[in-house]
C-alpha cells in the first residue's frame, strides 16, 4: 500500500488500571479515570497504545488504529464493531435491528494477516 493513515487525529489519554494491559487491545471505562480490557461483544472506549505500567494505561480515543479482527471482516466505510474475546475487534451483530458497539470508519483491510485499519 502506498498510503499511510498513521498519526491522523490521534487523541491519547492516560487512565488508571488495575490490570496488566497489552498494547493494541480495546478497553472500556470502568469507573472515574479507570479502564479495563473490554469483554467479548462489548462496546469499547479506545485502544491501548502501549503495555500498561505502574497502574497507568495510555489509551487512544481517536484517530487511526490498526487492530486484529476475527470472524467476517467488517465492511468498509462506516460500520459498527465490538471487542472480541481475543483482544481484537469483530463486526457487530444486529440484535432486534440495532447493532451494539462502536461506529468506526474502516479504511484498510489486511485479510491475509487478519488486521483492519479504522478511524475511531
Amino acid at each position: 500500500m502506498n498510503v499511510s493513515f498513521q498519526g491522523f487525529g490521534e487523541q491519547v489519554l492516560t487512565f488508571e488500571t488495575d490490570a496488566e494491559l497489552k498494547a493494541g487491545i480495546p478497553v472500556k471505562v470502568t469507573e472515574s479515570g479507570k479502564v479495563a480490557a473490554c469483554g467479548d461483544g462489548g462496546s469499547f472506549a479506545g485502544v491501548t497504545v502501549s503495555p500498561s505500567r505502574e497502574g497507568l494505561a495510555a489509551v487512544q480515543m481517536g484517530g487511526y488504529v490498526r487492530l486484529k479482527y476475527t470472524g467476517t471482516a467488517p465492511a468498509f466505510n462506516r460500520t459498527v464493531v465490538t471487542a472480541d474475546a481475543s483482544g481484537g475487534i469483530k463486526a457487530a451483530s444486529a440484535a432486534g435491528g440495532d447493532a451494539a458497539g462502536r461506529e468506526v470508519l474502516v479504511v484498510e483491510l489486511d485479510a491475509a494477516g487478519g488486521y483492519i485499519g479504522i478511524i475511531l
